[in-house]
Formats: C-alpha cells, sequence, structure tokens
C-alpha cells in the first residue's frame, strides 16, 4: 500500500491524500518525521548490502518494477499490487537491505512514470523502508530455521512478520491520509484493513512458493513466473469484464433516462445524491460504492415498461400504476444473479418502499428496509421534486427540502434525511447549481 496519484490510489478510502495544497503545521511534522526515520534506516541498511548481490537484484528489481506498473483494480476505491511478494520474497532470500535497496528503485521508477509529486515519492520510499525494516527485524529474530526457509519452524516468524508488515504500512499510510484530509484515523483504517488484510493474505503465500522454488531450482522460477502472469491477467480480465458488465447497464440506465426529456441524466443525480448521503452517514467505502452503482441503474427495471406509459403526461390509471410499480423487481430479477451487483439489486428492488410500510413492492417497515434503499428513496424522490414534469413545475431546493421533512418519519427514514440535507447545506455534491433555491 502506498501512495497513488491524484487520481487513483491503492487505499479503499474516497479521499485522495497529499493534495497539492499547503500543508497544515501536524501533517508537516507527520512527513518530516516519516521521511527522517525512513531515510535514516535506508542510510544504515544500504552499507550492509553485499556488492555481490547487485546483479541479482538488478533482475528481481525489474519484476518488482513490473508488479507494480501492472495495476489490479478491484474497485473504484481498492487498487492492489503484487509487488509485496517480491519484497517478501527478497526479504527472506537475501536479507532486509537488499528488499529496502528493490523498494526504492522500484518506487522511484514507478513514481516518476506516474509523475508523482517528490512529497508522495519520499514519503512512499520511507514508508517502506520503515515497513520492511520492521518485517525483517521481526522475522529473524523469531526465525528458527537455520535454512533459507523452513516452513513447520518459521511458520510464527513468517505470521508475525507479515503482521508487522500491514500493520506498519496501514498505520503509515492511513495516518497521512487522516491528517491531510482531516478524516477519523480509525475509519480510515477500517476502511482499508480488509482489502489490505486480502492482499497480505494472498501474497504472503505466493512470496513463500517463490522463495520455495527458487532455493531448490532457480532456473524453475521461470516457469513460476509464467504461471503468475497468466494468473495475473485472468484476475485483469474477470476485473475488466465486470468493468465492462457495470458499464453496461448504466449506459443501458440512461438510454432509459434519455427517453423522457425531464428525466435525462435522472440516474446519474440520484446516484451523486445517494453517494454523498452515504458518505454524510460515514458508511464504509464499500458500501458507498455499492450504493452509487445501484443509484447508477435505480431504474433499470423501467425497461419492462411501456414508453407511452413512462411518457404519459396525463393521469395514469390503476392498471397503468400497477404496471409501473412491477420496475423494482424488473431490475431487481436482471441483476439479483450477477456478483457485480449482488447487495445493490436489493436496493434497488426496495428503493419504492417507505418507512410506514406503506411502499411497493412487498410493503415493508422500518429497519426492515436496506439502509441503502432507505438512501436511495430519499436521493430518488428529491431529484424528482426538483425536476420540472409536463404537469407541474420543479420544486426549489428549499421547498423540496421541507417536503422531505414533511414526510420524514413516514415515507423517508429520518437520519437519511436529516444527512441529506447536512449535505445540500455544506454543498458537498457539486449539483446544487441546477436546483432553484
Amino acid at each position: 500500500m502506498d501512495l497513488k496519484t491524484d487520481k487513483t490510489q491503492k487505499l479503499p478510502v474516497s479521499p485522495l491524500p497529499l493534495k497539492r495544497v499547503k500543508l497544515d503545521w501536524p501533517t508537516f511534522f507527520y512527513l518530516t518525521t516519516v521521511y527522517i526515520c525512513g531515510l535514516f534506516i535506508i542510510a544504515t541498511t544500504l552499507r550492509n548490502l553485499p556488492i555481490e548481490l547487485i546483479p541479482s537484484l538488478v533482475i528481481w528489481s525489474i519484476l518488482n518494477i513490473a508488479s507494480e506498473l501492472k495495476l489490479l483494480k478491484l474497485t473504484p476505491h481498492h487498487i492492489i499490487t503484487t509487488s509485496c511478494s517480491i519484497l517478501v520474497t527478497i526479504l527472506i532470500l537475501f536479507g532486509t537491505p537488499a528488499a529496502i535497496a528493490v523498494s526504492i528503485l522500484g518506487n522511484i521508477v514507478t513514481d516518476l512514470v506516474h509523475r508523482r509529486d517528490l512529497k508522495k515519492m519520499l514519503f512512499n520510499i520511507s514508508q517502506y523502508a520503515i515497513s520492511i525494516y520492521l518485517a525483517g527485524i521481526v522475522f529473524y529474530n523469531f526465525k528458527q530455521s537455520s535454512s533459507i526457509i523452513n516452513l513447520a519452524s518459521d511458520l510464527p516468524a513468517i505470521i508475525l512478520m507479515g503482521s508487522t508488515y500491514l500493520g506498519t504500512n496501514l498505520f503509515l499510510v492511513c495516518a497521512v491520509i487522516s491528517l491531510s484530509e482531516k478524516l477519523n484515523f480509525f475509519k480510515t483504517v477500517e476502511n482499508s484493513f480488509k482489502i489490505e488484510l486480502f492482499h497480505f493474505s494472498t501474497m504472503i503465500p505466493l512470496a513463500l512458493l517463490i522463495v520455495i522454488v527458487y532455493h531448490q531450482e532457480p532456473v524453475a522460477l521461470i516457469f513460476l513466473i509464467l504461471l503468475f502472469i497468466l494468473a495475473h491477467f485472468s484476475v485483469d480480465n474477470y476485473i475488466q469484464l465486470c468493468k465492462e458488465t457495470r458499464e453496461t447497464f448504466e449506459i443501458l440506465a440512461d438510454i432509459i433516462d434519455q427517453k423522457d426529456p425531464y428525466t435525462a441524466s435522472h440516474s446519474r443525480r440520484v446516484a451523486a445524491y445517494a453517494a454523498a448521503i452515504a458518505g454524510e452517514m460515514n458508511l464504509p467505502i464499500r458500501q458507498i460504492d455499492e450504493i452509487h452503482a445501484a443509484g447508477r441503474i435505480h431504474d433499470l427495471g423501467k425497461v419492462g415498461v411501456g414508453d407511452q406509459i413512462l411518457n404519459k403526461n396525463a393521469s395514469l390509471s390503476t392498471d397503468e400504476i400497477t404496471l409501473i410499480q412491477k420496475h423494482p423487481a424488473i431490475g431487481y430479477s436482471l441483476l439479483s444473479r450477477l456478483r457485480t451487483y449482488r447487495q445493490g439489486a436489493q436496493y434497488i428492488h426496495y428503493h419504492h418502499e417507505r418507512i410506514d410500510g406503506k411502499g411497493y413492492p412487498q410493503g415493508l417497515i422500518g429497519s426492515r428496509i436496506p439502509l441503502g434503499a432507505r438512501i436511495l428513496c430519499v436521493a430518488d424522490s428529491f431529484d424528482a421534486m426538483t425536476s420540472d414534469r409536463p404537469y407541474r413545475r420543479a420544486l426549489t431546493r428549499r421547498e423540496a427540502v421541507q417536503e422531505l421533512r414533511k414526510c420524514s418519519g413516514q415515507q423517508f427514514d429520518p437520519q437519511v434525511v436529516e444527512a441529506f440535507i447536512n449535505v445540500l447545506e455544506e454543498n458537498k455534491i457539486g449539483m446544487e447549481d441546477r436546483l432553484k433555491p
């Protein structure tokens, strides 16, 4: 885990760290401390790097740089690389100074390629040096065997090493994010911990496999790298397929919106409102992503409703109302079998439910309605109220807020309403310009 570019980062948190603004004193002091500690460790450990290892480390550095440059973007906020396995391998095979040297070279090259500024490069170099140094101390102090590695006797040392690396890395990066972006440190750690734990849980066994193969027959590492590349591209292709599936449904949702000039871009606005509400309620970033994705296609089920009903200027008949009320169930049936929308399909299914149980399709009451659906309900209703329709003018923002408050506790979840009003008052969405005051 390290600091990425201003557009993407490896941490699964939405704010981006170290933007190009003047740093406050706590952030400046923290960064300076990390720089000094990291550079001191580098200066003292690299003196112990055996010169004869340099040719081998050049090859390992190439592998490390290649793994850093080929990112795996699991979600918009979850980006991982496989460089951790390379660094742990080097730490076990050649020692702490070698691992630090390879990480330095890898960070310099990848940060230059991605045009990251100097403070990010220095931070990445320093925090990796600190993490590797502490992990190396733990590993070599708890290691029992005299050989390169012995899984039976060295397993505790391996687990402690991985935990130290993960904990130090997570702390250093989350601390700078929370300081620079004025976020709660523990919330930042919570947003990052699960994905990083999964990341390390897969990378450490891979590192051990590389160590064993390389120790037994170095040439065999070539075949292992080939398998590794194939596995990497398989995961990458799966991620790309999920992304294209999501984009396809979003395009279809946009087409549905554009059929009616009065609802053009409706789904985009609902998604933005819903994500802002979820953020205001301090929900985990993964859930915010799910709610945003569901908001983008919450009306997908209208594909099963005729245009003559959707675009009707007069009042709907009872049969037409019954038909249009089927669209959440239709959307759910289209999405529920897709892993990408496993949770979001639930939100879509119930986004027309009401707190008082008078909604549809199932008449759920209160907390039985998923929170994501309650958020979508408020976002959807607000955008509908503030959009012109053939049979009425759009409400002003003030009028729409009054209506939300009036229906709070009946149609809408009071906590969601208050969170949304806070978002509107603090202009946290960026779409307020289209709203009449």
